[in-house]
């Protein structure tokens, strides 16, 4: 009883001994929480956002009722095969790449930052049309100054080191660019010195593999010829689109 006692009073000594060492340092525990606070807020700010989407697709099969599928084995096991197919199609390359070319997705643009490039997703003031008829160099960054309401100036580095402004509306020709800029909304345009962009043409093959290596099926036990395809997508919500294209295909 004693040996318990003298065992408490050791314990309750030993708290208040850690707690009046911390008080004593209470500067380093708040300068520790200040440092955690800025840390979460940078890491919030500066990480790109992942967007989780879904979809939820019907397989019909024309040979089969439902009713017939759930009573009968050997029919239950076509229509699992008739899945598997299914599958397969909605994860090709060829189905990919359909749903990639139906989207806006051949130009990324992006505004400078201070510490990373914030990806642009139909917000960026302007927009590039490229000359099909002409080879363009996909994944090379193009920087874009936007002067004034009237021009703006072109800057390519990486060994180029080609520089030049243009008005609006005015072919920009390169023998590895080609193309025309304008402005979204004249109207509403407001020039800023300080704001900086550039873009790249995507290589939409590349998009379509990525897709199709992102995109997970998944069979829905409960009601058998569902497909619930999962997606996630890094940086903008692009990619929110792109089950809806597939659903479409």
């Amino acid at each position: 009883m004693e040996t318990e006692i003298l065992q408490g009073s050791e314990q309750n000594f030993d708290i208040r001994k850690i707690f009046f060492r911390v008080l004593q340092n209470w500067y380093w525990v708040l300068l520790s929480l200040v440092v955690c606070y800025f840390i979460a807020i940078l890491i919030n700010r500066y990480t790109a956002p992942v967007y989780t989407v879904g979809a939820t697709l019907l397989i019909n099969d024309e040979k089969k009722s439902t009713a017939d599928l759930v009573l009968n084995a050997i029919d239950r096991m076509s229509a699992r095969k008739n899945i598997e197919n299914e599958i397969a199609i909605l994860k090709s390359y060829r189905m990919a790449y359909k749903a990639v070319s139906e989207l806006d997705v051949d130009i990324s643009y992006y505004k400078k930052g201070n510490i990373k490039q914030a990806l642009l997703y139909r917000s960026a003031p302007f927009k590039v049309i490229l000359d099909s008829s002409l080879a363009t160099s996909r994944g090379y960054p193009v920087n874009i100054s936007l002067l004034s309401k009237q021009e703006y100036e072109v800057y390519i580095d990486g060994g180029l080191n080609l520089k030049k402004k243009l008005r609006y509306g005015e072919y920009f020709r390169h023998n590895a660019f080609n193309f025309t800029i304008v402005l979204n909304n004249p109207e509403y345009f407001v020039p800023s010195p300080e704001d900086n962009y550039f873009f790249t043409v995507n290589n939409i093959s590349g998009l379509a593999n990525q897709y199709a290596s992102k995109l997970n099926i998944a069979t829905n036990e409960r009601r058998g010829t569902i497909l619930t395809p999962p997606y996630q997508w890094s940086g903008c919500p692009t990619g929110s689109r792109l089950p809806e294209q597939t659903d479409g295909g």
